[in-house]
């Protein structure tokens, strides 16, 4: 939805001039909330795209799944859209529930958390490919030495966001 309104503006030369006729614009107002976003990897380069935006995605360990018979890892996130920003009434910007799911997996291994804990909240920083000789690995690297490997026999890769955006409580730090 868009809105005009015109305001009625001195300028400073007005002023020292000792005019007092208002001079009007006009200000268009966005009142939209962010898009949901769809994005499909079969490269390493489509998959640095996804990558930039599930970093600083939350994932409880409840919430990933690898089916070895359909050889699909998934998973749902909290994630933090960066790409929005922040504003006077979202000072933390937003996050929005994501599924994130990578097919032709032949293994999962996972390090630095317990997968049984259904306690464990991971923060997602980055997730990489590196492929050869018609096979990839995929590595999704958590903050606290915590990680992912998945042995795929190529990337295919789907990233869907999932209803509606909500205000974040903080917006996500990083140390340099």
């Amino acid at each position: 939805m868009q809105r005009n309104i015109v305001v009625g503006a001195r300028t400073q030369a007005s002023y020292k001039a000792g005019n007092t006729q208002k001079h009007s614009q006009t200000v268009t107002v966005m009142r939209t909330s962010p898009k949901p976003k769809s994005l499909i990897a079969r490269s390493e380069d489509d998959l640095t795209v996804i990558s930039g935006l599930m970093q600083d995605a939350a994932v409880l360990t409840t919430d990933m799944a690898f089916d070895k018979d359909a050889r699909r890892f998934a998973l749902f996130a909290a994630r933090y859209m960066g790409e929005v920003g922040t504003s006077f009434m979202h000072p933390h910007g937003y996050r929005v529930r994501t599924a994130l799911h990578f097919d032709h997996v032949k293994k999962v291994q996972a390090r630095g958390f317990d997968l049984g804990d259904d306690k464990t909240i991971l923060s997602l920083l980055a997730i990489t490919a590196e492929e050869t000789d018609g096979q990839a690995l995929i590595a999704l690297t958590c903050s606290g030495g915590a990680a992912l490997r998945l042995s795929v026999d190529s990337i295919d890769a789907v990233m869907t966001d999932m209803g509606a955006p909500w205000d974040a409580r903080r917006k996500p730090l990083h140390s340099a």
